[in-house]
């Protein structure tokens, strides 16, 4: 199970956030420049990835194998950049799920 939230607002994915509410959220929050906060969390590894628009969060000393998988994906499509894209966004989650 995932959980998407943008800015505050939490969906789990996919039953209640899809690509239009990410990608609607993201591109909205982008026009009116405001601030942009993404996190997921993801059960199955028992950690939650944020954008560097959130509040900063804690450290984790050690990753499990699939943690550490999931951290490099999340790196890898720039998730841990200023910008972040709805797409990039999307991507993520549609590997992890």
């Amino acid at each position: 199970m995932l959980t998407v939230r943008i800015n505050g607002e939490a969906r789990k994915w996919p039953d209640e956030a899809d690509e239009q509410w990410v990608t609607q959220r993201i591109n909205g929050l982008r026009r009116q420049d405001i601030p942009l906060c993404v996190q997921v969390t993801v059960d199955a590894v028992n950690l939650t990835f944020q954008t560097r628009g959130c509040a900063s969060g804690g450290a984790v000393s050690s990753l499990s194998r699939d943690q550490q998988r999931i951290l490099d994906l999340w790196r890898r499509l720039h998730l841990d950049e200023e910008e972040v894209t709805a797409g990039n966004v999307l991507a993520f989650v549609k590997q992890v799920a």
